[in-house]
């Protein structure tokens, strides 16, 4: 889903990383579903708790309505 969302703004793993400052190798390991401690913790809170996540991608800029837009 992260790889889709990246795509769609039309970035590369280097570009998505200079942006949110971070290396190219950590957005190309979140794509791919390496763990970490950061995300085995998180996902085994979510499971303690019940919680479910979701998540879903916005369509590009330039389809999505403005406000006062119809």
């Amino acid at each position: 889903m992260l790889q889709q969302g990246r795509l769609a703004r039309g970035l590369s793993q280097r570009q998505l990383a200079a942006e949110l400052g971070l290396t190219q190798r950590w957005v190309s390991e979140m794509e791919a579903g390496k763990p970490g401690k950061l995300t085995e913790r998180l996902f085994a809170m979510l499971d303690g708790t019940g919680v479910r996540l979701y998540a879903e991608l916005d369509p590009p800029k330039d389809q999505r309505e403005e406000p006062g837009d119809a």
